[in-house]
């Protein structure tokens, strides 16, 4: 059996006498509780408590996604206020202030309550759902209406004597416990005076069926039986200016369905299944109201959002907990540094960070001669020479090295110091008795 839900409201109460009520309580109260097995969760639970309010009971499953309803408690079918005990999670809709009818509910440490209650069980605080009825059919497994119908006030139902009320064949609704503790609904259609049954066939019926304690609902025209939104019974009452009949307006209704989440839609992200809320990616139980990522707040280095962390540049992983790595750069790590002679680039912008040597926005050049080192800034310092190491700016020449890119440097400087004119060869001849001698150790000088 999965969820049981009551719905309650607030009603009057009628009166009987209190002789009836006391000796009820005194043969039975004790022996009222039976042991609840508590399978599947199972519960009984409330939408409104705030006013006896008629709504047939077709229209339930679509609002609470219930797959079984059935109508519950009396009410009065003049005005519509209700009759009878009723508490919803734990809270008392009505206290019928001791009338004593038979009764059905949950108790707080895990009981199925079956009997009669007194005024002090209804504010005890340890029920936590209560409907009353009219007449109990089993009590522990043995016939009990004809107890009951001396015991029970007749004033909660408006059939007639307590006699007639029993024996009348008619339309009838149930709700009792087999002896594994699963709730059992059992409708039987009919109509007053005309066919259905009455509570001594109801009482073999019920013990047929293996039910341990029943009592009887309120019955007639507002016994209704509604499976996946549907009512698959034939309700006795006559539709508003109608021939044909139609399932009546009734105050309290149980209703089966899968426990309920809550919140019932799991905060807008995730799906209640079984009472738990299955979350979206990125959203985390129990009530998929805090983002994953809140967890770590994305180490300081992102921004969480539903769909997770959007790490800032130069930063990736869940919780963009990790740094790019080499090569790689921007949000989430996802561009590929495009560089030459690099030791990579910068994680955030991707500025490549050229090898010594090398300079250019994709370190794509080579120092040029004169200068070395990172990003080529640093200048030669080489005993009047132009060249070094454009990686280290050692001066040793090597063997392999370009001598004439060096000579061409000294001429240059050679030219700036003696405020020569460049390229101009008919110039230069005309000097031509001072020609550039340069030795192997590149120290320079004018000869005469």
């Amino acid at each position: 059996m999965s969820f049981i839900i009551l719905f309650i409201f607030l009603f009057n109460f009628a009166f009987c006498d209190e002789a009836g009520i006391l000796n009820a309580q005194n043969q039975f109260l004790e022996e009222s509780l039976t042991p609840y097995i508590h399978k599947h969760g199972s519960r009984l639970t409330h939408r409104s408590i705030r006013e006896c309010h008629e709504e047939k009971i077709w229209l339930l499953p679509k609002k609470e996604n219930c797959f079984v309803a059935i109508n519950a408690g009396y009410f009065n079918t003049n005005d519509g206020e209700c009759l009878g005990n009723v508490i919803s999670d734990g809270r008392i809709a009505h206290d019928s202030k001791g009338i004593q009818n038979s009764h059905f509910g949950l108790t707080k440490d895990g009981q199925i309550f079956t009997g009669y209650v007194s005024e002090e069980n209804v504010l005890s605080e340890n029920m936590l759902q209560l409907v009353g009825g009219v007449i109990w059919i089993l009590r522990n497994g043995t016939g009990f209406v004809n107890t009951s119908k001396n015991l029970e006030c007749e004033k909660t139902e408006e059939t007639g004597s307590m006699d007639r009320f029993v024996n009348i064949v008619s339309a009838r609704s149930a709700v009792g416990h087999d002896k594994d503790g699963n709730v059992v609904f059992i409708q039987v259609d009919g109509k007053s005076d005309v066919d259905g049954i009455n509570l001594y066939e109801m009482e073999t019926l019920l013990q047929e069926f293996g039910l341990v304690n029943a009592i009887n609902l309120d019955g007639g025209g507002s016994s209704t039986l509604v499976i996946n939104g549907t009512t698959v019974n034939y309700p006795s009452d006559a539709c508003d200016g109608q021939t044909y009949a139609c399932d009546r307006k009734v105050s309290t209704i149980l209703c089966v369905h899968h426990p309920y989440c809550n919140p019932r839609d799991c905060n807008k992200h995730g799906n209640c299944s079984m009472g738990e809320c299955i979350c979206e990616m990125n959203w985390l139980p129990p009530n998929c109201d805090q983002l994953f990522c809140s967890k770590t707040n994305c180490s300081n280095n992102g921004i969480c959002t539903p769909e997770g962390c959007v790490c800032y540049p130069g930063f990736f992983g869940e919780d963009c907990s990790e740094s790019c790595l080499n090569g790689w750069y921007g949000s989430m790590c996802t561009k590929q540094c495009e560089c030459y002679n690099s030791v990579g680039c910068d994680p955030v912008n991707g500025t490549c960070k050229c090898k010594n040597g090398f300079m250019g926005d994709k370190c794509q050049h080579n120092c040029p001669t004169g200068f070395f080192g990172k990003n080529c800034l640093f200048m030669c310092r080489c005993n009047n020479s132009c060249y070094c190491d454009p990686v280290t700016g050692m001066c040793e020449i090597y063997a392999n090295s370009s001598l004439y890119t060096a000579a061409k440097c000294l001429a240059m400087n050679i030219i700036l110091e003696e405020d020569l004119i460049k390229n101009n060869i008919d110039e230069q001849r005309g000097v031509g008795k001072n020609p550039f001698i340069c030795t192997f150790s590149y120290n320079c000088r004018l000869t005469t």
